[in-house]
């Protein structure tokens, strides 16, 4: 599994622990996206997992626009 995969399957079950561990040791992976162009802080809108959204946000992602309006 790719570290975005991973980080993503993270974000959407809401495991902030796990975000955060995983942000820690690849903090490249902040703004990386999946084969489908969604970030990780766009994924958790998506899912409703506004916590991890929070923390996220706290880490100064980079938006574009569909980031920005999700």
């Amino acid at each position: 599994m790719s570290d975005v995969k991973t980080l993503h399957e993270q974000v959407k079950s809401g495991d902030l622990t796990g975000v955060r561990t995983t942000l820690n040791n690849y903090p490249g992976l902040l703004n990386a996206k999946n084969d489908a162009g969604q970030c990780a802080l766009l994924v958790s809108q998506y899912y409703g997992r506004h916590e991890v959204a929070e923390y996220l946000m706290t880490l100064d992602p980079a938006l574009d626009i569909f980031t920005a309006a999700a």
